[in-house]
């Protein structure tokens, strides 16, 4: 253990040093890697359904299909879509799941893990 240590000669305390200041950004850099899974991974978690949620959903999944191709697929009028964007309290069920299902999400039942919300994504006022 001690010759791990040892001075060898080839290399002096400044390139020491120097490869520390290396690694610690390399470990900084990976610090930021993980935070941004970390958050991306959130971000694909069990949302509550509430107007924000199932908006920014939509938008974020949507890609480049355009929302008449969206529409056509779910089976779902136009003005479905822009509602459950803008007024979800009117949308039926059955329209948002197919039309999230045709985005690639589904609509779950669970178990509460927040705040009791009304539809629009706010908090409750008790």
């Amino acid at each position: 253990m001690g010759d791990t240590f040892k001075n060898t000669g080839n290399m002096d305390v400044s390139k020491l040093l120097s490869e520390r200041q290396q690694a610690m950004a390399q470990l900084q850099q990976l610090d930021v890697q993980i935070v941004t899974m970390l958050a991306a991974e959130a971000s694909n978690s069990f949302q509550p359904l509430a107007q924000n949620t199932v908006k920014e959903a939509i938008e974020k999944n949507l890609g480049t299909m355009k929302v008449t191709e969206l529409c056509m697929i779910a089976d779902v009028a136009p003005g479905t879509y822009y509602n459950a964007l803008t007024k979800l309290g009117t949308v039926k069920v059955q329209s948002l799941q197919r039309l999230l299902n045709t985005i690639g999400l589904e609509l779950f039942i669970g178990q509460r893990n927040t705040e009791p919300m009304n539809y629009h994504g706010n908090q409750k006022d008790e």
